[in-house]
């Protein structure tokens, strides 16, 4: 018996890792508000079942409305604000950080989505003066954008990152 359940093992081992060694995921949704003059991108995320880790994920593989991706469907607008939520279920690590980077790896949100609380939902607008914790506002954005997530070691934690962009 002993020997059949070893061989049961190795067999998922070998045939089905992503059963055994689930890594995190990231679906993103987009959606038109208010006449398109709003749009939002939403990052549901879940972390990795050993060490919590949740992988990046980026605009240009996210399918949004008119046959566009994330990467087009936000160039033009500016990302405006941030909302994040976790389920009481799977919590993640207290102050972990989000990130939106451009193509430079420059943070959209210039740090104002770091130490997010692991209770409930928190909303955050982009700091745009460097270094300041005032100077706040909306950021241009042209082309595609990488989600990121880090700080998290929390097994299997879940929840979801939305960003606003508004058209001027």
């Amino acid at each position: 018996m002993k020997k059949l359940i070893a061989i049961i093992l190795v067999w998922l081992i070998m045939v089905c890792p992503s059963a055994v060694f689930a890594d995190g995921s990231v679906t993103a949704t987009c959606a038109n508000i208010m006449q398109g003059m709003t749009r939002t991108i939403s990052f549901a995320w879940t972390g990795d079942v050993s060490s919590g880790g949740v992988p990046t994920k980026s605009t240009s593989d996210i399918s949004c409305p008119g046959n566009t991706t994330a990467a087009t469907f936000t160039e033009g607008y500016y990302l405006c604000g941030l909302e994040t939520s976790t389920t009481s279920a799977h919590r993640p690590t207290d102050n972990y950080d989000i990130y939106l980077n451009d193509a430079l790896d420059n943070d959209l949100m210039g740090g104002a989505g770091e130490n997010r609380d692991q209770n409930g939902t928190e909303y955050a607008v982009p700091v745009i003066l460097s270094g300041s914790t005032t100077g706040m506002g909306c950021r241009y954005v042209i082309g595609p954008l990488v989600f990121t997530l880090s700080g998290n070691s929390a097994a299997s934690a879940t929840g979801t990152a939305t960003f606003f962009f508004s058209k001027p």
